[in-house]
């Protein structure tokens, strides 16, 4: 079990979602979460260092037991995060690149979300 959290104020300037004034809502994670990838073990981008390869195909699931991301309830919600990089995104490479397809758990069953894709 992990619980993970943030308030505005101590979250970096950047518009992900919710605002237009380049801060994050207030945001509380409680809950499991589970990785693999392609990497060799320990996975190097735990620690913000190059894939293995040089680029990491990765399954990433979380399930919420308690959360909310501003004034949004979390609790319950279910993801699963398949995806692939290429080079560091840790160090501002200019470089590298990732694609990600994701399915929420909504009411019991896995919905489609569609394909984030950063080049």
């Amino acid at each position: 079990m992990c619980t993970t959290s943030a308030t505005s104020q101590s979250v970096p300037a950047t518009v992900l979602a919710g605002t237009n004034d380049g801060t994050l809502p207030d945001w509380h994670l409680r809950g499991e979460w589970f990785d693999v990838c392609s990497c060799a073990l320990p996975c190097p981008c735990t620690f913000a260092q190059t894939p293995t390869h040089g680029d990491c195909l990765f399954t990433l699931v979380w399930q919420v037991h308690e959360g909310r991301f501003g004034d949004v309830r979390l609790d319950g919600l279910g993801v699963v995060a398949l995806g692939e990089f290429a080079g560091n995104m840790w160090v501002g490479d200019p470089d590298a690149t990732m694609k990600v397809m994701l399915y929420i758990r909504c009411g019991g069953s896995f919905r489609y979300g569609g394909v984030a894709q950063e080049e």
